[in-house]
């Protein structure tokens, strides 16, 4: 557990947080150490500090020039666009009796609009991507101006409306905060004080790293959070003092691990230059020192949050690995950068005798992070699990085995880790699965030598 500064405790990796599949040792990549760059692709500028107006036709362009969304998909950009100034031209701040600004006394609706151009710019013209841009647009909707979720559900759909969710501040009504989930928070008189802050934030970000196991909310946050550092040196003294702390460690925390060490490098002297800040290092993700890691599946590694998340360097990474989830599941999934090669076919290419199928990723395109997510099946053979039979429910991630018919486990994926598999039948298969796992894993580093590590300096 790091401590970051401010109080703020989050659970963030450590040099050991990816475990090798049965203890074995997975070759490492030469490379050189601390002053080394990634090969992995750098966001646009524009990511980092948009500068000028931003206007809704200049991310429909962003959206647009990809040709992937609809014209009817499209329009509901516009309706978020004007859904924002609405709730914006509607809402009278009782403090001020004016419509809200931003503390440093900028165009409230320029910030949301930043946001939304930051997602927009990384994406590739997706239905995902449009989503994820709306609901940056709206992500300050339901805490500032009181519009409910269940709107922005029934207009944009409960992708948008989660991810909006994910990103609202609580209320405090006194005893315990209030979520935007619940009816309460839109009639609730918030009763959050300053010195409530580190408590508030503890609370959100909680709920946003390991609750909601979602890293497109995180990449808003973080984008959000990215640009109000470019305007924390014009808010009061005392604001600026109080945030500073949290929202340079939880942009960090999320950036370092998303982006190219190159952009990671301008965000920390941009920092120490112009907020005259330094970074705090247990914020910084570490690269992966190897060129395949060995990871848990992806539905637990995003419930424990940032924790195993490493920063990108154009590795594999295996997610599910272990003998155990390969027996449960019958499948591991594995990342490769999403850098236009047609992996799918140079893995079919090379593993012939097993099936491989695309799955979604959970990171826009333009990120170094973002990966091609492939879902690689064919260790556990079913003829061989006689009297024994495996389904997943991916929706509610449990497992449910059954043996002549009759259901004997049922289990998450997260404890999946303490099942035991003592019966001599199961106990010899994983024994196979796990020859066949190993067998697997040597053979991708093969396969990095000869497909990934040679595009290196060629992506972005």
């Amino acid at each position: 557990m790091s401590t970051p500064p401010g109080g703020l405790q989050l659970t963030l990796p450590d040099a050991g947080r990816c475990k090798r599949l049965s203890e074995v040792v997975l070759h490492s990549c030469a490379k050189d150490d601390a002053d080394r760059l990634s090969s992995v692709k750098c966001v646009p500028a524009a990511f980092l500090h948009p500068e000028g107006i931003i206007t809704i036709d200049m991310i429909a362009a962003e959206t647009r020039k990809y040709g992937n969304c609809s014209p009817a998909q499209l329009q509901k950009l516009y309706d978020a666009y004007e859904l924002l100034v609405s709730s914006h031209r509607d809402f009278i701040d009782p403090e001020t009796g004016k419509n809200l600004t931003r503390d440093d006394g900028s165009d409230y609706l320029q910030h949301a609009m930043r946001v939304a151009y930051r997602i927009a710019i990384i994406g590739r013209g997706r239905p995902g991507d449009l989503q994820q841009t709306i609901a940056a647009m709206l992500h300050d909707v339901p805490e500032d101006f009181g519009v409910p979720l269940e709107i922005i559900r029934a207009q944009f759909g409960g992708r948008v409306a989660d991810m909006v969710f994910w990103l609202t501040k609580p209320k405090w009504n006194g005893e315990s905060w209030v979520y935007a989930d619940n009816s309460a928070y839109y009639q609730l008189k918030d009763k959050y004080i300053h010195s409530m802050y580190e408590r508030r934030g503890y609370s959100y970000y909680r709920r946003l790293y390991y609750d909601s196991g979602d890293p497109s909310a995180w990449v808003i946050k973080a984008a959000d959070n990215l640009d109000n550092l470019h305007t924390l040196k014009e808010v009061p003294p005392e604001k600026r003092q109080r945030n500073v702390l949290m929202i340079v460690n939880n942009t960090l925390a999320v950036l370092s691990r998303m982006l190219a060490k190159e952009d990671t490098d301008r965000l920390v002297d941009y920092i120490r230059t112009e907020l005259g800040f330094e970074a705090p290092p247990d914020a910084i993700a570490g690269f992966a020192d190897r060129s395949v890691v060995a990871c848990p599946p992806r539905e637990i590694l995003l419930r424990r949050g940032l924790q195993g998340v490493t920063a990108p360097d154009r590795q594999i990474n295996v997610y599910g690995a272990d003998p155990k989830y390969v027996l449960l599941l019958g499948w591991i999934e594995i990342g490769l950068p999403d850098d236009g090669t047609d992996y799918l076919g140079l893995l079919r290419a090379m593993f012939r005798d097993y099936s491989v199928m695309e799955q979604n990723s959970y990171l826009p395109p333009g990120l170094a992070a973002s990966e091609k997510i492939f879902r690689i099946s064919g260790f556990r053979r079913d003829d061989q699990l006689h009297p024994y039979t495996f389904t997943y429910d991916p929706a509610e991630r449990k497992i449910q085995v059954s043996k002549d018919g009759k259901p004997f486990i049922i289990a998450g994926l997260g404890a999946a880790e303490e099942l035991s598999f003592e019966e001599p039948h199961l106990k010899a298969l994983r024994s196979h699965i796990n020859e066949k796992c190993e067998l697997f894993l040597m053979e991708l580093e093969d396969f990095h030598k000869k497909h990934v590590a040679v595009n290196e300096g060629g992506a972005g």
